[in-house]
């Protein structure tokens, strides 16, 4: 099914210099006519809807974009690696040295999630460990699944309503569990 007035845009990590072209495309989407929600909101309408998505859970969300999305009310979705939260690693720690890591490359911390979920951002899945789903067993993939849900419904006090495959790699055993 085709949905000609949905739009989802998907982002990982901003940076300040960015946050002057999420602003501009903002700009653009609200002159076109597009009401910017959550993703749990954009097929709850027939009027022309974006979703701004962002994935992993860098710092970057909270000290970037949050600021820009609250001064606009502009809410979002943000998809979690759940292992990384709280972590005092670099979530990209395999494309950027010790020396350029700045916090912003940092994970989320459970606080900060549990901030922006009362504050317009829904806060969706996206595994445990980042793994591609496709290549573990069925138990396994089961479980980077419950343990993502798990963690989420305990920071934010609510189960995840969506859900962004890592690398975008799905098959019908994934599907059938986000069904449920």
């Amino acid at each position: 099914m085709l949905f000609s007035n949905k739009i989802i845009l998907g982002y990982h990590k901003v940076g300040k210099d960015g946050i002057p072209v999420l602003e501009d495309q903002i700009r653009t989407l609200n002159a076109l006519g597009y009401r910017i929600v959550p993703l749990n909101q954009v097929f709850s309408t027939e009027q022309p809807t974006a979703v701004l998505t962002f994935d992993d859970g860098y710092r970057d969300f909270i000290l970037n974009v949050f600021p820009l999305l609250r001064e606009h009310n502009i809410p979002a979705t943000l998809f979690v690696i759940t292992d990384t939260i709280d972590k005092a690693e670099p979530l990209n720690k395999n494309t950027v040295s010790s020396t350029d890591t700045d916090e912003s490359d940092l994970p989320l911390t459970a606080e900060q999630i549990k901030t922006l979920s009362g504050n317009g951002i829904e806060i969706g899945g996206h595994t445990h460990r980042h793994s591609r789903l496709t290549e573990l067993s069925e138990t396994e993939a089961l479980e980077e699944l419950a343990t993502s849900n798990n963690i989420i419904r305990k920071i934010t006090g609510t189960a995840p309503f969506s859900f962004c495959y890592p690398h975008g790699f799905f098959n019908r055993l994934c599907w059938n569990y986000l069904e449920k």
